[in-house]
């Protein structure tokens, strides 16, 4: 599989333009401070799914449990460098 990141971006100076960029730039998220939790959660919830289903898109990993558990979370994504 190749490198994912997935990025949700916070900024205490959003406007629509940066919005745009980063989403654009395939940003999973841009939330604005100050944020709810939940706003947030719901960010990390679709970070997940996108790895999810990138890894079910996944020929050769196809074998692997899919979706995120207690037990195989730190395996879903990729490490950062």
């Amino acid at each position: 599989m190749g490198s994912a990141l997935f990025v949700i971006l916070i900024s205490a100076y959003a406007d629509a333009a940066l919005a745009v960029r980063a989403a654009k730039n395939g940003a999973v998220a841009f939330i604005e401070k100050p944020y709810k939790n939940n706003e947030l959660a719901d960010a990390i919830r679709k970070a997940l799914d996108r790895c999810t289903h990138a890894r079910q898109s996944s020929a050769e990993q196809a074998e692997e449990p899919q979706g995120p558990t207690a037990e195989n979370l730190q395996t879903m994504c990729p490490r950062m460098p």
